[in-house]
């Protein structure tokens, strides 16, 4: 009985020798370690990597967005520009007009402008064509009570608003135009017309051709 007690705690301890013994053994401490340092260099090399990505796929939005707002900042300095250029060209020609004008008055010579654009028309025929019937004076009295305006509109032909500024200038850019249209561009032929089909009318319209080409 003693014996077999005695083989069975032998037994026991050989297989916890067995079962333990790698706990003991400086060489298997060591290859454990070095593994886990090897797991731990390849995470970190991974992480580095995917940092690594990140970073080139942020610099390329970054790069990205640079250059849409280069163009951005371009195209507007584009708009910038090209407003400033129309502007400046609109400024010149309502200063032309004004130069040209036998009473100055700046408010009147945008509005013969915005007409002669709207119309499609000469602005400087325009403008001698006003100044022949009443020189840009707002105080024009016409002997004949059915003309009115800065035009000149008799009011017998042409039923069309004629009592503001605007509304003078802007007739009287209208009938040109209508006549120019008429006459296939034929500026004598429009002026006559505007001014009356007769002899006084043609002398009429050849004296505002005349003040027309002396002031370009």
């Amino acid at each position: 009985m003693v014996n077999l007690t005695s083989e069975l705690i032998n037994t026991k301890h050989t297989k916890g020798e067995g079962m333990y013994k790698w706990l003991y053994n400086k060489e298997g401490w060591i290859n454990l370690i070095l593994a886990a340092v090897t797991l731990l260099a390849i995470g970190i090399i991974i992480l580095i990597l995917l940092a690594g990505a990140r970073a080139m796929e942020d610099n390329e939005k970054l790069s990205q967005r640079l250059t849409e707002s280069e163009k951005a900042l371009a195209d507007s300095l584009g708009l910038v520009e090209h407003s400033i250029a129309l502007e400046t060209s609109r400024m010149n020609e309502i200063n032309t007009i004004y130069a040209k004008m036998r009473n100055k008055d700046i408010d009147l010579a945008e509005l013969t402008y915005r007409a002669a654009r709207e119309y499609d028309i000469d602005a400087g025929l325009l403008t001698a064509l006003i100044n022949s019937e009443s020189e840009f004076s707002t105080k024009t009295k016409h002997s004949n009570p059915t003309v009115s305006g800065l035009g000149g509109i008799n009011a017998k032909y042409w039923k069309i608003p004629n009592k503001t500024y605007e509304e003078q200038i802007y007739a009287t850019a209208f009938i040109l135009s209508y006549y120019l249209t008429k006459y296939n561009g034929d500026y004598m032929k429009a002026l006559t017309a505007y001014k009356g089909i007769s002899d006084s009318g043609r002398v009429r319209a050849r004296q505002v051709l005349k003040e027309y080409e002396e002031q370009q």
